[in-house]
């Protein structure tokens, strides 16, 4: 039950000055068994959390709103404050009731759990990054710093506009930002406005930044350049600290990144490819989920960032390429999977180990993980020596892969292998590995002996056969005897009755009491101390920790390599060519991995298609029906590209790719209501943000432009961007309706028209999903509209107006061949044409 204690002045004296220090977040107080929330933190939980919102007592005569939840369930409701991109700090009784001599209980703020902080298991998504980011404006650039505190993954950069903060958000999707107080007006970012956090502008202080990242986190590769990255990166360490998280020696080194490295994808381009989410917004039939056969939540969450984050150090793509063919070669997939599958998330086993909060279930799983070790060093070696591979990719996991036989030895000889998850209940440290720890369990661990031998002891002592010693929680041990009057006289003078029921009659003697007294004490006492030997050896790993981190980033990479191994071999994919002097791509029987995979899912055979771009030839316009694989065609071969760019290897028979500098997209439709934008507005602002930031290097997917508007302008705006991509010299795959585009190929060389088709026959529709040349004028879109069961009437009369539309353009076409001709010929002549132009005209309105 709640303690009645509500309505007393000092509770909500002490809340409200609690309180004050945590304005702009939910503080959970607690009060006894529950958790409260007070005032407007009351109305805010009970909406959020869907819990009774109540009130007792009053404050300035007006009733205090109230909201609690029980403290045993807190995990359950912080999971879903959290989500919300909202921060909680924890109050607890600093002081148990009974042992102090003031009326109020003590209490404190003992952590503030914010987005970006959490390191709890069960709070996190396993196979994402939980990434804290600030930035800071200063001197026209954008200082960034990003941390994923639960792995001490670091990084510092700067950008030099606005658009490019943009993207680095969108890469980068943070669960938090940080930025300074004074910054009140910020650009338009790609975030929720929830995870946006004012801090004061101290911590963006440069000289504080570098010396919390020099002196206190041990941080020596500090590139002093990034004047406004370092003050960034600052300022999250003192956030963290702030929210009372000190133990930092997981976070020991510095991410510069370098731009010139990386295939610029924007947030658009990675939906429309689905890249993570689908465009229903869910996990499944992604590229991530047709690749993610990783071992380990860390190998996945790895896969996950190369996907998002393909690069263009072409000696670093090749390393990965070669790592694959060497895994495949030498037939290694299975064995090495086998047994990095046994490792688990050591990423963020060691961060808990470093904060001082892993669990004896944590501390089991490194156990486990560390006699794997030296089995995925021997197999290393092995190949490394027999393929002479001394400069790679798999040496360089070799070389950061340590093995820690002392602690490996500590681990097995003091825990149990089946430890429970917390341990304050004790029984984590096994028998004989501390004297001291199994003398004070001796006694504890012969209660229920001792209890037996003592109530046969009394039973003789009072010949009371019916004699029973229990226990409850309530009354600790007891005697308990049966109601019987012959019994009377039988019962000790030194027996001191506890309760009468209604069938029998409680007891307790100074012995028993005795015995209560020191099992209780052993037990408690052992606990204190298996809690001190469990954190020294908590200590011990903490010295090892940057050791540890290496390991575990190295096998999370060779987790991702023989995943990317195990998917090339499975899907059949090929080793692509990236020809980093020739502009251009060429792919022959190019294959979707989502599609296909869902093909082979229904049984159906997917149809692979060829791809040329060269520098003369950079733009191909694709016609053809509606669902016939123009989408299909030209996400493939981004997708394509894409995997070449992250060391991947490809779904197709051959690829040859060129230097790609970005990917761009603009395919499908959608409003944007909120933000006052039609589905032409986006359609037209996607499209110039490719116009004006694509280069000749550039992938360019572009699928019906000028759909949004009348077909006159519609044709207008996609014939001009046509030939704004020709001046770019952008590589282009451009999908339309519009034929009358297509002729566009006879004044441009560089573009190609090619087309997909499809065979009616019985009112069916057949696709062949295999590229021709040249181009299409028929979409077959009534057949589709007939196939999708549109109502037959309006098949009919859309067929009727077809035809209308088709002789009406016919005339159109005539009328100025006919005016143009007209102004060929003599005076006397014009007599007999203007009669003809007249009853074409009577004869176009009577059509229409």
């Amino acid at each position: 039950m709640k303690t009645n204690i509500y309505n007393t002045t000092p509770i909500i004296t002490q809340y409200l000055k609690i309180k004050n220090k945590y304005k702009n977040i939910l503080l959970l107080y607690r009060l006894g068994d529950f958790y409260e929330f007070l005032f407007e933190d009351a109305h805010q939980a009970s909406s959020l959390l869907n819990i009774r919102l109540t009130s007792k007592g009053k404050y300035n005569n007006k009733p205090i709103p109230m909201a609690g939840i029980p403290f045993h369930s807190i995990n359950t409701y912080l999971k879903r404050i959290i989500t919300s991109g909202i921060s909680v700090a924890i109050c607890e009784q600093i002081h148990n009731k009974k042992t102090t001599n003031t009326k109020l209980i003590e209490r404190k703020v003992i952590r503030v759990i914010t987005p970006g902080t959490i390191y709890e298991e069960n709070l996190l998504d396993e196979n994402k990054d939980n990434l804290i980011l600030s930035i800071i404006y200063n001197n026209t650039k954008w200082g960034v710093s990003w941390l994923e505190f639960t792995t001490g993954a670091f990084g510092v950069l700067e950008v030099n506009n606005t658009q490019n903060l943009r993207i680095e958000l969108e890469r980068l999707n943070p669960v938090e930002l940080l930025i300074p107080r004074s910054n009140k007006k910020l650009p338009t970012l790609p975030i929720k406005k929830s995870i946006i956090k004012h801090i004061n502008d101290d911590f963006f202080n440069y000289n504080n930044a570098y010396n919390i990242l020099y002196n206190k986190l041990n941080i020596k590769n500090i590139d002093t350049k990034l004047h406004n990255g370092i003050s960034a990166a600052g300022a999250i360490i003192h956030y963290i600290n702030q929210n009372k998280i000190y133990n930092l020696s997981h976070i020991n080194h510095l991410i510069f990144e370098q731009k010139k490295y990386k295939l610029n994808i924007d947030l658009t381009t990675k939906k429309h490819l689905e890249l993570d989410i689908n465009v229903n917004g869910k996990k499944d039939n992604t590229l991530f989920s047709v690749l993610n056969t990783t071992m380990t939540n860390m190998g996945s969450r790895l896969l996950k960032k190369w996907i998002n984050n393909p690069i263009t150090n072409y000696k670093l793509i090749k390393l990965r390429q070669n790592a694959i063919h060497i895994i495949i070669k030498n037939e290694l997939i299975y064995l090495l999977q086998n047994h990095i599958k046994k490792i688990g998330d050591l990423e963020r086993i060691f961060t808990r180990i470093s904060l001082k909060k892993a669990k004896p279930i944590d501390i089991i799983k490194l156990k486990n993980a560390l006699k794997v070790f030296p089995k995925l060093k021997n197999i290393l070696n092995r190949i490394l020596k027999k393929n002479n591979q001394i400069k790679s990719l798999l040496n360089n996991i070799y070389q950061n892969v340590f093995i820690f036989p002392n602690i490996a030895l500590l681990l097995h000889d003091a825990l149990i292998d089946t430890a429970p998850n917390t341990i304050k209940d004790g029984y984590v440290i096994k028998s004989q590995f501390n004297l001291k720890l199994d003398t004070l369990r001796e006694v504890y661990n012969n209660s229920e002996k001792y209890i037996k031998n003592f109530e046969n002891k009394e039973k003789l002592r009072t010949g009371i056969h019916k004699l029973k010693i229990n226990f409850n929680k309530l009354n600790g041990f007891f005697i308990e005897l049966p109601k019987n009057k012959q019994h009377i006289y039988k019962i000790p003078k030194d027996y001191i009755k506890n309760k009468t029921l209604k069938h029998s009659e409680r007891f307790f003697s100074k012995e028993l009491k005795y015995f209560e007294q020191i099992l209780l004490e052993s037990k408690e006492n052992s606990i204190e101390y298996e809690k001190k030997i469990y954190n020294k050896i908590i200590n011990i790993l903490s010295k090892n920790i940057t050791l540890l981190l290496k390991t575990a980033k190295s096998i999370a990479a060779l987790d991702v390599i023989t995943t990317l191994a195990e998917r090339a071999q499975s899907l059949n994919f090929c080793k692509p060519i990236i020809n980093k002097n020739k502009i251009g791509i060429k792919i022959i029987e190019g294959r979707h991995p989502i599609i296909e995979s869902v093909a082979v899912v229904n049984k159906h055979q997917f149809i692979p298609n060829n791809l040329y771009l060269t520098n003369n030839n950079n733009i191909n316009i694709i016609t053809g029906p509606n669902m016939g694989g123009k989408s299909t065609f030209i996400r493939q071969s981004a997708i394509i590209v894409l995997l070449t760019y992250i060391g991947s290897y490809v779904p197709a028979k051959y690829a040859e790719i060129g230097p790609i500098d970005k990917i761009f997209t603009r395919i499908g439709c959608y409003d944007d209501l909120s933000a006052g934008k039609s589905t032409f507005m986006i359609e037209m602002q996607e499209t110039a943000n490719i116009l004006n930031t694509a280069t000749f290097k550039s992938l360019v997917l572009l699928d019906e432009i000028g759909r949004g508007t009348n077909p006159t302008e519609g044709i207008s705006i996609a014939w001009s961007c046509l030939e704004k991509l020709i001046q770019i010299k952008a590589l282009t795959l451009f999908s339309t309706h519009y034929f009358s585009l297509t002729k566009i190929e006879k004044k441009f060389k560089q573009i190609k028209n090619i087309h997909f088709n499809a065979l009616i026959k019985h009112n069916k529709i057949t696709y062949s999903y295999k590229i021709n040349q040249g181009a299409t004028n028929n979409s077959y879109s009534l057949t589709v509209a007939s196939l999708a069961n549109i109502p037959n009437f309006i098949i009919k009369k859309s067929t009727q107006i077809t035809t209308i539309f088709k002789k009406h353009k016919t005339n159109h076409t005539k009328i100025y061949k006919l005016i143009n001709y007209i102004k060929t010929f003599k005076f006397k002549k014009l007599t007999i044409y203007l009669k003809i132009f007249k009853a074409l005209i009577n004869k176009i309105k009577h059509i229409t």
